[in-house]
Order: C-alpha cells, then sequence, then structure tokens
C-alpha cells in the first residue's frame, strides 16, 4: 500500500530533505499532489525517481521523460505501471491510448530487461496495442519475445506463421508450439520449419488445428524422426493417406494401435491390414515389377547401392539426401526411379529436359516431401530459379493428386 504524505509545513523544505528515504516516501504517495511528483523526476535518487514512476498518479508528461530515465529500474518501473493492472477495460484503453508515445520507446528501450518487463506486463492482455505487441514478439531476444510469441492472445494465427518462418530461431518456433490455441497456417510454419521439438510439442497438442495436408506431409517425414511418430499415430484426426504413410515403417507396436484406431475408413483398414501383414511376411519392401525377376547387375540402373538398400528396405530419405549432398547423381537418380516405380532411363531423361512438373510428380510418388523435390529441381536437374515449382506454404505439393497422377500419366518407358 502507498504511504501517505507527511504533513510538512512548507514544501519545499520537503522536496530539499537531504534524506532520501523522505523524499521516497513523498514519490510513492497516492497524496502526493502531481506537480510535486513532476519535480520529482528529476531526483538524483535513482530510488526516488523509481517510486515517482511507479506512481500511478504520477502525470503523463512526467511518464514520458521518466521512460527515458538513465536508470533502467525506472524505466521497468514505468513498464510495469503502464500495463494498467487493476484497470477496468475501457480505462486500461484509454491509459494505452494516453501513453502510447511512452509504450513505443519501452518496447525499443536498449536494455533488455526493460523491453522483458514490458513484454511480461503485456502478454495476456488481449486489448494490448497490436502494433506494440507486434514488435516486442518480433523481438531479438528469447526473455522478450518468447512470452509474447507464447501467451499473446492479440497475435493471429496469420501474424504468429509470419514471425515462426522458415528462418525464425528455434526458441521462437518452440514458444508458438506452446500455445493452447494453433490454427492452421500457424501448424503449417511450424511444420515447415521442420525443427523436431517445436514439431513434436504441437503433434501432442489435440487442441492445434492441423491441416490434413501438414498431417500427410510430416507422416511422411516420419520415417526420418522418430519423435513424431507415435504422437501422429495417435492423432483424433489421422487422414487414411497419413495412416498408409506411417504403417509402411513404423514398428510393431504403433503399428497395432494404427490398425486399432476406430476412425479409419474401413477400406483404408483393410490396405493397412495388408501393408502389416505383407510386412510380417517378407520384411523388406516390396520390389517394382521392373526389378523384382532380376539379379543386382542386370536390373537396368547404373547404381547396384541403390537397389541393394532398396531391397533391404532400407533406401529412405536419409539416405537419398546424403547422396544429394555428396552429388552422387548416379545414386540419386537410380534412388528416384525404384522409389517411384518409373524407369530409370525416364527417370534419366526428364532430368536432363528439365522438367519441374515431371520431377516434382516423380518425387510425389516415391513418397519424398516437397522440400526434397525442390532441391532436386535447383540441385540435380539445376533447373533455373524462375522456372522452379515451389512448395505451398513452405512444404507443401503444389498440386492435387488428381493433378499429380495427370503428369504421371505423361511418362512412358
Amino acid at each position: 500500500m502507498a504511504a501517505s504524505a507527511p504533513e510538512y509545513g512548507n514544501v519545499k523544505d520537503l522536496l530539499q530533505d537531504p534524506d532520501p528515504v523522505v523524499r521516497r516516501e513523498i514519490a510513492a504517495s497516492k497524496d502526493t499532489a502531481p506537480e510535486i511528483l513532476y519535480f520529482l523526476i528529476n531526483d538524483v535518487d535513482a530510488a526516488v525517481r523509481r517510486a515517482v514512476a511507479a506512481n500511478p498518479h504520477t502525470p503523463r508528461q512526467a511518464d514520458t521523460l521518466l521512460a527515458k530515465d538513465k536508470d533502467y529500474g525506472v524505466r521497468c518501473e514505468l513498464a510495469r505501471k503502464i500495463v494498467g493492472t487493476g484497470l477496468g477495460d475501457d480505462e486500461r484503453s484509454e491509459l494505452w491510448r494516453m501513453g502510447f508515445t511512452i509504450l513505443e520507446t519501452l518496447a525499443t528501450d536498449s536494455v533488455i530487461r526493460v523491453r522483458k518487463a514490458l513484454a511480461e506486463a503485456l502478454k495476456g492482455w488481449a486489448s494490448a496495442p497490436h502494433q506494440i505487441v507486434t514488435q516486442l514478439a518480433r523481438d531479438p531476444e528469447p526473455e522478450v519475445a518468447g512470452p509474447v510469441i507464447e501467451y499473446s492472445p492479440v497475435l493471429g494465427d496469420d501474424a504468429l506463421a509470419d514471425i515462426v518462418g522458415e528462418d525464425a530461431p528455434e526458441w521462437a518456433v518452440e514458444a508458438a508450439s506452446n500455445r493452447a490455441n494453433i490454427g492452421p497456417r500457424l501448424a503449417g510454419a511450424i511444420a515447415a520449419n521442420g525443427r523436431v521439438a517445436p514439431v513434436t510439442g504441437m503433434l501432442n497438442n489435440h487442441k492445434a488445428d492441423i491441416s490434413d495436408a501438414t498431417i500427410e506431409a510430416l507422416a511422411i517425414r516420419a520415417e526420418r524422426v522418430e519423435e513424431w511418430r507415435e504422437p501422429l499415430v495417435r492423432r483424433p484426426n489421422l487422414t487414411g493417406k497419413a495412416a498408409l504413410s506411417l504403417a509402411r515403417f513404423i514398428p510393431g507396436p504403433l503399428l497395432s494401435i494404427l490398425k486399432g484406431r476406430g476412425n479409419l475408413d474401413p477400406a483404408m483398414a483393410v490396405q493397412i491390414n495388408e501393408i502389416a501383414e505383407t510386412r510380417s511376411k517378407s520384411g523388406p519392401t516390396a520390389l517394382p515389377p521392373a526389378v523384382k525377376d532380376s539379379p543386382p547387375g542386370d536390373w537396368g540402373g547404373s547404381d547396384d547401392r541403390a537397389l541393394r538398400l532398396f531391397q533391404a528396405g532400407k533406401l529412405n530419405d536419409a539416405a537419398v539426401e546424403l547422396a544429394l549432398d555428396s552429388r552422387d547423381n548416379d545414386f540419386v537418380i537410380a534412388a528416384l526411379a525404384l522409389r517411384s516405380r518409373i524407369s530409370q532411363k525416364t527417370v534419366e531423361r526428364i532430368v536432363v529436359t528439365k522438367s519441374a512438373n515431371l520431377i516434382t510428380a516423380i518425387c510425389w510418388k516415391g513418397g519424398f516431401n516437397m522440400r526434397f523435390a525442390l532441391d532436386i529441381q535447383k540441385r540435380l536437374a539445376q533447373i533455373q530459379p524462375g522456372n522452379l515449382i515451389n512448395a505451398r506454404y513452405g512444404f507443401d505439393y503444389p498440386f492435387t493428386e488428381d493433378e499429380m497422377n495427370n503428369q504421371l500419366s505423361l511418362l512412358s518407358g
């Protein structure tokens, strides 16, 4: 509780009292006249100025000057006060409207503690000024931006998706993934960023509104990321396409959970049971008709290592991406042919002719993600930037399944 102003016969004596404790009491009192509080903003004692900054009765003109005080503690006290704790919504909105310049000054303060104090004060208010909250959410310091990104109701799905885009630091993506409510566009941005822990947290949040396309893309990528498998299997709304992708590689216990889901389409359940039965009998992935009856050296391919991995069920995304990074083009082309079940000569022809559409369709048929398809266009086929087929929302395939199949129907051989 704020102290009451001592009764002094002479205000001048009061303001010039050598004891800073006396001046502090005056600065903190709810009964001190505004003009005296204004005078005390120039006090030599920082503790006195902090008390003035924390006093809700300090004139707004004085607060504007205190926002630039040389003592960061003064500025922190002002940041905590300007949030308007204890006020009604209308009063608080009016306070922020009148003190917007002060908020702008504090939001760009050079001291992290000041910006952090403001962020902590504003993070929970739905009526906080959008411009200030957005600025704090884009702050380079995690202790400033993190709480705002995670908790602020001011930030909508689109704004958050922009903040945690492809080049966002991991702490920002993780803060966004911890939000209680995640919309489709934010979910897509978190998935596109690709950090394992944030995506895992989002998948475990059953309130997160994740689009079918995002779930399906993550189901493909889960072949390389073990942490995503169980959360995906247990997602309440799992599409049949995602379930089929998972069924091909998840371990037995998770496959049993997947088979036991009660909300799978009957036809899809049959397909999953067939995959499970095939896996239990044969183990390795089945060979395409073009190579199943041929020995490794006679299948028409130029890289037997890819075939051996395929026969062992180990021609996964990581192996192909490593070959692409190593510029082992023969291996990559062979892997594309094997996984897409398209002849190697056809794949080679498409790469040489730099057909972005067909390369994208082949990667899709082979179960690769769209980012890999973009890498194949750039690094294997060396397609110019203006002719590239880019990902939708950062990682989704830009074509429908029918459009992909139409592209593939053009192939021969």
